[in-house]
């Protein structure tokens, strides 16, 4: 399965959950609380040159979207046991969903601290 292609709505660091917007097509790098609909790219929009963005998407550029059933990278945003549910943090990095939770992907490695990349499944589900 390929990602899907949408439009950044607005800077988007890389492997970190994404949510819709009102706009057809565009995204937006998750929050707290957040509905996500999958996972950006976990590569930078730009060759890694001297002063190149780091993001995986800027304002009006595509980014790749990992989606339900995929497997992808995504940033931890605390440590992480593998097997765990995980929702967004005010970033759009992944860390622990509390029972009765939206869960939107499922940790395959652990993470001992927040900043590591760990690989997920892209799932959606309520904890219970």
């Amino acid at each position: 399965m390929d990602r899907l292609t949408f439009v950044a709505n607005g800077d988007i660091a890389r492997a970190r959950f994404v949510a819709p917007t009102s706009v057809a097509n565009r995204v937006v790098q998750a929050g707290a609380g957040a509905v996500c609909i999958g996972v950006g790219d976990e590569f930078a929009q730009d060759a890694p040159l001297t002063g190149a963005s780091d993001l995986a998407a800027s304002v009006d550029r595509p980014i790749g979207v990992f989606f339900d059933g995929q497997i992808c990278y995504l940033t931890a945003g605390a440590a992480i046991t593998a097997g765990a549910e995980l929702k967004s943090d005010s970033t759009g990095r992944g860390t622990p969903a509390s029972s009765t939770n939206s869960f939107y992907a499922i940790a395959l490695q652990a993470a001992g601290a927040a900043g590591e990349l760990i690989k997920v499944l892209v799932m959606r589900g309520t904890k219970v």
